[in-house]
């Protein structure tokens, strides 16, 4: 689940990885560790700190990426394959969290096998030298908005998984995850490189245009509507009428906004996303420290009372 969150509409196309680190002249090995050790960083605050989300403020960014998600399977099989996804996506949080993580397990372990033959039957080529300077700051900047723009689909899954799994169960899903995306990030953007299609809208498919290499796109593109979704929706959504209603609508409006375009959204709004993301983490966890600094004193101040 934590890496249908991740591996959505940009990372499986290789759209929103040339986004962030397409300009960058750094080797894709220390990009992948960049984006790993700060991924699981953000993820051990989501998991181990009380992140003070605003649902105002998260609402509309949930829908962003909704958007994003919508508008990039309209630009690889059509709007009616786009309407198709929105329908899925409604009926699977319909069905609970259970359900989805489910379809999460059968979905994603095909879809991240085609790509991974994919992309390793295509890092035989030379990567290009680049004349720009190696800015490892940079690097590391655009990749804390990267693991916070990723992440920010996570609180209410990791919400709902703290009532059924032990916090050492998600300690380790979020270490295999972090591994699996690290490996992924680094293929990705090697055979990208190498290939000289950091330009396509999707550089994934200009590597191969398949029907099998489609549909795994498609199905990450869709596990990550379902995640989105969920947070919009909420986990009671399939309790209530009026959270049907709510569901259909957010549907509804979503697949009308993609039209407005993959590239677009993705290259204006999810830095963004990334942004505020790291922000929301910051500020928690210096209200955190200054809590336990609060507390601490208290504990002091009784210690020594007479």
């Amino acid at each position: 689940m934590i890496i249908s969150a991740v591996v959505g509409a940009g990372f499986a196309t290789g759209a929103e990885l040339i986004a962030f680190f397409g300009a960058s002249a750094l080797p894709p090995l220390l990009i992948a560790l960049f984006v790993g050790v700060l991924l699981f960083g953000v993820m051990m605050a989501l998991i181990y700190v009380r992140v003070r989300f605003s649902k105002k403020l998260f609402a509309p960014i949930f829908f962003v990426f909704f958007v994003a998600m919508t508008a990039g399977i309209t630009e690889l099989a059509g709007p009616v394959a786009a309407a198709v996804a929105v329908v899925i996506s409604i009926l699977i949080v319909l069905f609970g969290f259970e359900k989805m993580l489910t379809a999460n397990k059968i979905l994603m372990g095909f879809a991240l096998a085609v790509l991974l033959f994919l992309v390793v039957s295509n890092l035989g080529g030379t990567m290009p030298r680049s004349n720009l300077p190696a800015n490892v700051f940079g690097a590391m900047g655009s990749a804390l908005l990267y693991a916070g723009m990723n992440c920010c689909i996570l609180p209410a899954i990791f919400k709902e998984a703290k009532k059924k799994y032990s916090r050492k169960e998600l300690l380790v899903s979020v270490l295999v995850a972090t591994v699996v995306i690290m490996f992924f990030v680094l293929i990705i953007l090697t055979a990208i490189k190498s290939n000289n299609v950091a330009g396509a809208v999707m550089p994934i498919l200009a590597l191969s245009n398949s029907f099998v290499v489609r549909l795994a796109v498609f199905i990450c593109i869709l596990t990550s509507m379902f995640a989105t979704l969920f947070n919009l929706g909420g986990a009671s959504s399939k309790t209530t009428r009026r959270g049907v209603l709510r569901l259909v609508g957010i549907g509804v409006l979503g697949y009308a906004a993609s039209f407005l375009g993959f590239t677009k959204v993705i290259g204006i709004f999810y830095p963004i996303v990334g942004v505020v993301m790291i922000a929301v983490i910051f500020v928690s966890l210096m209200l955190a420290f200054f809590h336990g600094l609060r507390a601490s004193s208290g504990r002091s101040s009784c210690q020594h009372t007479p």
